[in-house]
């Protein structure tokens, strides 16, 4: 009956694109330098999962610029229902290939959580933050630097 429950709280669904090491739940990248809008909803709470998981956060270049081979975090907060609206979210962490993110870039992972409970507010707000929290349940850790050391 819990087990039950808890499907009906939260609905996740996670993709990765990226090799990820099974011993410690993780992934190698060089720099672990990840790029997101700091003005979105929940932005400090996306900031403070991301710096767990062990990313470094910055914003993007001017007018929403990025470098070839920068990661970025895109997150799409969707609310449906008619009193009590449930929380969608999807969240992708993309590789650049040029200077502006485009729908063709590598999508190095992504989750998906639909958020229905608890029911406190009208708008939502508490489900997108649980919400987030269960996005990043998905996510592994980014281990920098680790790759340039196992070659040698």
């Amino acid at each position: 009956m819990l087990l039950y429950l808890l499907f009906f709280i939260s609905t996740t669904f996670a993709e990765d694109a990226v090799l990820i090491n099974q011993e410690d739940f993780s992934f190698n990248h060089p720099t672990c330098l990840i790029r997101f809008d700091s003005n979105q909803e929940f932005a400090s709470e996306i900031a403070s999962n991301l710096k767990e998981k062990g990313f470094k956060l910055q914003d993007y270049l001017p007018e929403g610029k990025l470098n070839p081979e920068d990661m970025y975090l895109k997150l799409i907060i969707e609310r449906e229902g008619w009193f009590y609206k449930d929380c969608l979210l999807d969240l992708v962490i993309s590789q650049a290939n040029s200077i502006k993110p485009l729908s063709s870039d590598l999508r190095l992972m992504s989750a998906k959580v639909k958020r229905m409970y608890p029911r406190v507010t009208f708008s939502g707000d508490e489900r997108c933050s649980r919400g987030i929290d269960d996005l990043f349940v998905n996510i592994p850790k980014c281990r920098s630097g680790r790759l340039l050391k196992n070659k040698r």
